[in-house]
């Protein structure tokens, strides 16, 4: 990766980081994942997977590290490497829709897949009785929605800033 590269990430890191560490905890100790939000916009611009593996590595590790759920060390791991393949995947096979709407599709797709795969792997991580159904509710479908919104919102005001030429690549 380019020094560019490396600082972009670093700063989306930062922002999540900051977000993520200081949004309340909702149902059953989760939250919404805002340095997910921040791998979107850091992943947006197609990375090479082996690239995108690492940053999602970071972003896991970070994500771990503020995690308020019982035992979501590991899961926040697992879903975010998940979450990184469906991701680059998803934009490779949406590459005719335009950037914005490839942009709110990802974000709202991988948070679903995100969620979904950290309560499953707490579950099965943790042998914990998890309410899955009342957390995906209450915190997934809620959190898609939030995510989605203010992934699009930041992108699009990335989209006319100097930046746009790094994060909107062709």
């Amino acid at each position: 990766m380019k020094t560019k590269q490396i600082t972009q990430t670093a700063a989306f890191l930062a922002i999540g980081l900051a977000l993520h560490a200081f949004t309340p905890s909702l149902l059953g100790s989760m939250k919404p994942d805002f340095l997910l939000s921040m791998l979107f916009l850091q992943l947006f611009h197609r990375p090479k997977l082996k690239e995108a593996l690492v940053i999602a590595l970071v972003f896991g590790i970070a994500s771990a590290m503020t995690t308020g759920f019982p035992g979501g060390q590991v899961p926040n791991l697992i879903d975010k490497l998940v979450t990184t393949l469906f991701f680059i995947t998803f934009l490779k096979l949406a590459k005719r829709l335009p950037r914005m709407l490839q942009l709110l599709l990802g974000s709202a797709l991988g948070t679903l897949v995100s969620g979904t795969v950290f309560l499953i792997s707490a579950q099965l991580i943790t042998q914990q009785s998890i309410l899955f159904g009342a957390l995906f509710a209450g915190i997934v479908l809620p959190a898609t929605a939030v995510n989605s919104f203010f992934v699009t919102l930041i992108g699009l005001a990335l989209a006319h800033t100097p930046l746009r030429r790094t994060i909107f690549a062709e």
